[in-house]
């Protein structure tokens, strides 16, 4: 990626390590942070992002870097005139203006950040939400086991809700692909249990559940002997016999 167009002092604040990698987002604005008028650039990777901004009368930029776990919120939106990136980095919320043309590079950025920043905990639910509609008919025995499973926790269901909805299963799949192998089992055996809530295990369902298996790695013979278990869980007549 050419990086001819930044101004040199942009050019050495830059990790070394970083130049060499292809960007997410590379992109100048005619603003400063936060409405002001002066001049910013975005330079973000798959780790690590930069904004560096002056504000008019400025002589020099000033640098905004950060993880993407360090970001608490994030959001990207577009008026016909402006694509818009805001971030919260520590308890501070900085928002950059762009032409609107640079709003499919700020997305790649909020995708990485979603993909860094959502816990196994929150993929879980949204994993649960995608599979429950998988037929397009959510149950009243599923929503009542995503409710129960998630203690009726507002906060919880909210966020899973909205990267079930803004978000492609592609890129919840490559959450669970950064889960823990511990993890990975934990929300296999949920989907499973979902997935039987309502007394019957239907193929389409178990088709979207081997994809989520074959995102986190799990081999067949472990997914075969996890769905055993939870089969034989819920098998309670037999106890009655």
């Amino acid at each position: 990626m050419k990086f001819s167009f930044l101004p040199e002092e942009i050019k050495s604040e830059i990790d070394k390590e970083l130049v060499e990698q292809e960007p997410l987002a590379l992109a100048r604005s005619n603003m400063a942070v936060n409405g002001h008028m002066g001049e910013s650039f975005i330079v973000a990777y798959k780790n690590k992002f930069f904004f560096f901004t002056k504000a008019m009368g400025s002589l020099e930029f000033k640098k905004i870097e950060g993880l993407y776990p360090d970001i608490s919120e994030m959001s990207v939106t577009n008026d016909t005139k402006n694509a818009v990136i805001e971030i919260q980095l520590k308890k501070q919320k900085h928002a950059l203006k762009f032409a609107p043309i640079i709003e499919k590079s700020l997305n790649k950025v909020k995708v990485r950040w979603l993909i860094t920043s959502l816990s196994p905990y929150l993929a879980l639910f949204a994993a649960l939400m995608y599979l429950a509609s998988e037929d397009d008919d959510v149950s009243g025995e599923e929503n009542d086991f995503i409710l129960k499973l998630a203690k009726n926790d507002e906060n919880v269901l909210t966020l899973a809700h909205n990267f079930y909805q803004e978000q492609s299963i592609e890129t919840l799949y490559e959450v669970l692909s950064g889960c823990g192998e511990e993890q990975k089992f934990c929300i296999m055996a949920n989907l499973l249990e979902l997935a039987m809530c309502d007394g019957i295990l239907h193929s389409q369902e178990l088709k979207l559940i081997r994809r989520f298996a074959k995102s986190m790695n799990i081999e067949d013979d472990e997914y075969e002997t996890i769905k055993q278990v939870m089969v034989m869980k819920n098998q309670i007549g037999i106890l009655k016999k």
